[in-house]
């Protein structure tokens, strides 16, 4: 396991190009990809990592499942969506992103999310999570993993490598977090409303979603 570990850090120490990450989110329509953009040898690189980190780490603890997937999209050097895609906003699968090499918040929390699902972690520990930062009211996404439904939750944040946990209202404002099931809603006066996932509004998830199972019914 350790000799595995070495081997994806130094393919990784190649694929990505160290940058400090940053954070943004807007919204617009989604963008334009070339096949060449898709099926360039590094992109296939960075693919092949992720296979190797998913099965290599499928019976981990799941303390070091989340420090591996997290140290390793963390090392995806950040970059905006108008840059990165041509819009201001696009939710990128984790194929897609690795493809590109580049990716902005939400990536980041979409690609540990769907990783640790294949690790084996079950969803209803793991939410996609939209916050404001103290201080700035700055948006940001995150990933946060709850032990227990009461538990406070470890933060799985593009901007560090330290997996920590949160006590939202001191280091992060909660605005909604969300899996593949439930959709669950902060409220000014501390409260929160759950609802179910199915028939949300959410057009970027379901754009998400809806690329994800073409992508794989094509394979």
């Amino acid at each position: 396991m350790r000799r595995t570990i070495v081997r994806l850090s130094l393919v990784l120490s190649t694929l990505f190009v160290a940058q400090k990450p940053l954070h943004a989110m807007e919204s617009a329509p989604a963008p334009k990809r070339t096949e060449k953009e898709l099926g360039d040898a590094s992109a296939q690189q960075r693919r092949n990592a992720l296979s190797q980190l998913v099965e290599s780490h499928k019976t981990a603890p799941v303390t070091e499942k989340l420090s591996r997937v997290n140290d390793f999209f963390n090392q995806v050097p950040y970059q905006s969506d108008i840059a990165n895609w041509g819009t201001k906003d696009y939710w990128a699968a984790p194929l897609e992103m690795l493809s590109r090499g580049r990716a902005d918040c939400e990536d980041y929390a979409i690609a540990k999310f769907f990783t640790l699902l294949q690790m084996g972690l079950p969803q209803e520990k793991l939410y996609l999570t939209f916050v404001r930062l103290p201080g700035s009211g700055e948006l940001h996404f995150v990933l946060t993993y709850y032990e227990t439904p009461d538990a406070v939750p470890l933060v799985l944040d593009n901007r560090s490598l330290q997996i920590r946990p949160s006590l939202f209202g001191e280091s992060l404002q909660p605005v909604y977090r969300f899996n593949l099931k439930e959709f669950v809603s902060y409220h000014e006066d501390g409260t929160q409303r759950h609802r179910a996932m199915e028939g949300m509004p959410f057009r970027k998830w379901q754009e998400l979603t809806r690329r994800m199972r073409l992508a794989k019914q094509s394979t």
